[in-house]
């Protein structure tokens, strides 16, 4: 999710020169003598952030002032009956008022179109133009191809989008002058609006504006056309267009708009609903046309941002850490062609990582996978698929002189080095939970929690717990309840040990909703911290 070194960007930190060597800088200055070309440089730097935190918070004034540019909405649909009238709406109901909503059918047989004209009746921002059936990527150029505004951006005809995505990403880029904003998205699952992935919410964890590809290579995970918001002369420019019949196509379209933008905002707030269904293209199928079409697309990919070493190696361990690990647990239901697949091509992502990065940030589970296929090692493939060594948490675990290691299926047979099954620093993390909580009459609040560090037994490593409230201390004992975890297989694992009661003396005193407490734990060589809130609200009387 990075992107390091040096590109046609530039150097904006005045990073690079040579002591006492002469530089020029993106500023204008020619700079002389090493110490005062560090001086400017760290003044540089200082009032650039001032300069973009002051345009965040301009950004986010202007909400109550909307931008009067026009945003061209381009809504392709094909066939999208079941969710096209909440799509319109939640496109016409946004707080950007200033739009034109391009509906472009692309031969729908059902009652789609009758839906656009409804709307397109109700509301004269809609227009509806129609096509014989030509792909999606067609239709999203028919709609550029219309388009009036000065900004330009996609909705899916089965997504919706947020109420104030459209506007931010308006206003920032009218006080910025970024080429394109990038808003998170959120998922649909069952009606419900869900949480994205976690590298989505890291990448918008807070605004990144005025950024690009060498200071924020994070973004490239937000692979979608769509939850963008695009300066229309930049897309002129650039001369920027969809590629009919290419499946997988927005990653390398995502790259591209990356690379060619003069700066780009990426934004903290949601601004996309996208909804998870089995039919679509990028969700759920596991045939080896598929997996092929999405392979192909990613070396493409890779291969547009040759000219940019570390870009190219950042997207590749990107795909490795969070798409690839998608398709390879496909394999639970997939054949052997669509693991010929596999052994034909992720080789070819693997090696632009180095082995250090490799053993370090992949998942241990999928490391694993990924080395068995690079080797070509067929069989010890399925085996591990069918003992579910995908599924780190129902494998044991123990302590190795190369570092704790994760027992996966095949360990010290399939001719693996040691070093591959040693899990990454993130995959022990402090898992807290609260089970219940009930008040005794003499006002002592008892809560009912489990906590245990992931990936790690107990029973091998007595825990050492510590709870405390603002500080102090709180009572502490077993209790006889054991975190479960199941798998896709209805394996069950127990973490023992996991079950704690906490004492709050004086509990009468608190005039709070809810109270957070500090969970320390350490077990032989893991040191956790973690905070936990509980809801005080309705507790049970003993």
């Amino acid at each position: 999710e990075d992107v390091l070194g040096q590109s046609r960007f530039g150097n904006d930190r005045g990073e690079g020169a040579l002591p006492g060597t002469e530089q020029q800088s993106r500023h204008g200055f020619s700079l002389s003598c090493g110490v005062r070309a560090d001086r400017y440089a760290a003044i540089v730097v200082d009032v650039r952030q001032k300069l973009l935190t002051a345009i965040s918070g301009v950004a986010n004034g202007l909400r109550r002032r909307p931008a009067r540019a026009l945003l061209s909405v381009i809504v392709p649909v094909y066939n999208t009956e079941e969710f096209l009238d909440e799509c319109l709406h939640s496109i016409r109901t946004q707080h950007h008022r200033r739009i034109e909503i391009i509906v472009v059918d692309d031969g729908s047989t059902d009652s789609s179109v009758t839906i656009a004209k409804r709307h397109a009746v109700e509301d004269r921002r809609v227009q509806l133009i129609r096509q014989a059936n030509a792909g999606v990527s067609v239709a999203r150029n028919v709609g550029v191809a219309s388009a009036r505004g000065s900004y330009l951006t996609f909705v899916d005809a089965d997504d919706t989008v947020t109420e104030d995505g459209f506007a931010r990403a308006v206003v920032c880029l009218e006080a910025t002058g970024s080429d394109l904003a990038v808003l998170k998205y959120q998922r649909i699952r069952d009606g419900k609006i869900a949480n994205p992935a976690r590298w989505i919410r890291a990448l918008h964890k807070h605004d990144r504006l005025q950024t690009d590809l060498v200071r924020c290579p994070e973004m490239m995970v937000n692979a979608a056309a769509c939850a963008k918001v695009y300066r229309h002369d930049f897309w002129q420019r650039e001369h920027f267009a969809f590629t009919a019949g290419m499946l997988y196509e927005d990653q390398l379209f995502t790259v591209q708009t990356y690379l060619a933008a003069n700066s780009v905002d990426v934004l903290a707030n949601a601004g996309y609903n996208w909804r998870v269904r089995e039919s679509s293209i990028s969700q759920g199928h596991a045939s080896a046309d598929n997996l092929r079409a999405l392979l192909d697309a990613t070396l493409l990919t890779l291969d547009t941002l040759a000219a940019l070493p570390s870009a190219r190696e950042e997207r590749a361990l990107q795909k490795l850490c969070y798409d690839m690990t998608i398709s390879t647990l496909k394999l639970e239901r997939a054949d052997d062609e669509y693991l010929s697949v596999l052994i034909d091509r992720l080789p070819l992502i693997v090696d632009l990582v180095p082995r250090a990065r490799f053993l370090a940030e992949v998942p241990v589970q999928f490391r694993v996978l990924y080395e068995l296929i690079c080797q070509g090692k067929r069989q010890a493939v399925w085996s591990y698929v069918q003992a579910e060594g995908m599924q780190l948490q129902m494998q044991a675990t123990g302590l190795e002189p190369g570092g704790f290691s994760a027992y996966l299926p095949g360990w010290q047979r399939d001719g693996l080095e040691a070093e591959t099954y040693v899990l990454c620093a993130d995959q022990t993390p402090l898992k807290t939970r609260v089970l219940d909580v009930s008040k005794t009459s003499s006002g002592v609040l008892n809560v009912a929690i489990e906590a245990y560090i992931q990936n790690v037994d107990f029973a091998e490593f007595v825990p050492d717990i510590r709870v405390s409230l603002a500080g102090a201390a709180c009572a502490l004992s077993r209790s006889p309840h054991a975190a479960t975890v199941t798998s896709r297989q209805n394996a069950v694992r127990r973490y023992a040990d996991s079950g704690w009661a906490v004492a709050i003396e004086d509990a009468g005193r608190l005039d709070a909703k809810s109270l957070v407490v500090q969970i320390d734990v350490a077990a032989g060589p893991f040191e956790r911290s973690g905070r936990l809130r509980v809801d005080i609200r309705h507790p049970s009387t003993m």
